[in-house]
């Protein structure tokens, strides 16, 4: 059985691997999953993806000149 305060880590880590998921594979957010940890992971993926598309430009950029 786990202790309460691995289950309160095991669901936040959870919660923010979720929203990150979510920014980078469907681009929208959940509107079941409120949670403080799941909006931080939400954010940390749609800069993730930007942070891609960006190095991404730069790279087809430098490779045509």
């Amino acid at each position: 059985m786990k202790d309460p305060i691995e289950n309160m880590v095991f669901r936040i880590l959870s919660d923010f691997k979720d929203g990150t998921y979510d920014a980078l594979v469907y681009g929208i957010r959940s509107e079941t999953n409120k949670t403080l940890h799941y909006k931080e992971g939400y954010d940390f993926g749609l800069v993730l993806y930007n942070k891609q598309i960006s190095e991404e430009k730069n790279a087809q950029t430098s490779w045509f000149m």
